[in-house]
């Protein structure tokens, strides 16, 4: 099951703005469909189950634009 922004953040016990913020730094499994984030339950449950711990960390290089994810 697909889930939203608000669904998620009751979920979790958090703000949606907190749920935007996980997202962007990678710490939480989402798919973007156009302009929308959406949540699969049964990844948010993994998640969930494995300490809610960031999937991986984007690494900075001294380069411009220069990031990537190990």
């Amino acid at each position: 099951m697909l889930m939203n922004v608000e669904q998620v953040a009751e979920r979790l016990g958090v703000n949606a703005k907190r749920i935007y913020y996980y997202c962007e730094r990678g710490f939480l499994p989402h798919i973007r469909i156009g302009r929308q984030i959406k949540f699969s339950s049964d990844q948010i449950d993994h998640w969930l189950e494995h300490g809610g711990t960031p999937l991986s960390l984007p690494v900075v290089d001294d380069e411009p634009g220069g990031c990537h994810v190990e």
